[in-house]
């Protein structure tokens, strides 16, 4: 299920209560930020998930290539699992 989106038409980059980061995914699977993700988007294309980002390393939104998708937790500690 998609967040609403605010007067302007934009969905959030981040969770209301708590501020952890949102990752939306296309139809084509690919990892988009909410700015690209709340423009018109091709019926092929479009957005059919969000999921909350709770870590790893940050990647680059696969439309836009300029917005660093940051973890809310950063990378994951692989001597700790």
């Amino acid at each position: 299920m998609l967040p609403d989106k605010d007067e302007k038409g934009n969905y959030p980059s981040h969770t209301g209560p708590g501020g952890y980061p949102l990752v939306y995914i296309s139809q084509n699977r690919k990892d988009i930020c909410a700015v690209c993700a709340s423009k018109k988007r091709d019926e092929r294309d479009e957005i059919v998930g969000v999921v909350l980002y709770w870590e790893g390393m940050a990647i680059l939104c696969d439309e836009c290539g300029e917005i660093n998708l940051e973890s809310a937790y950063g990378e994951i500690d692989e001597e700790n699992q």
